[in-house]
């Protein structure tokens, strides 16, 4: 069995996946970064990378804005 905490899990309905997209349970990380620590280490990635790789991390950092704005601590 696998217990699931509401609180560390997000429903999110906007999950790209290739020319797809689609809802699911994921982990609700971007909560849990107080700092945005991990959000500058994304930012600092991302320069200079190609379209398709750009593409991954504009859907990540539209996650986080969505993951973010909908915690209500």
């Amino acid at each position: 069995m696998v217990r699931v905490s509401s609180h560390s899990t997000v429903w999110y309905r906007d999950i790209p996946h290739k020319q797809l997209h689609y809802e699911g349970l994921v982990l609700n990380w971007p909560i849990f970064d107080s700092n945005k620590e991990c959000l500058n280490m994304l930012k600092r990635q991302c320069i200079d990378v190609d379209k398709s790789v750009k593409e991954k991390y504009d859907n990540t950092f539209a996650f986080y804005n969505s993951a973010r704005n909908s915690f209500n601590p």
